[in-house]
């Protein structure tokens, strides 16, 4: 049971920071788009 614990525990730090990853992805392609229109 420990180990699968650890192991969904695992998948969803990887997913989240992934997620988190992708959205400062589009963050930041957001704020270049507005600059270029300026």
């Amino acid at each position: 049971m420990e180990d699968i614990r650890k192991m969904i525990l695992f998948l969803i730090i990887n997913i989240l920071a992934f997620l988190c990853f992708l959205l400062g992805k589009e963050n930041r392609r957001k704020r270049e788009n507005e600059h270029e229109k300026e």
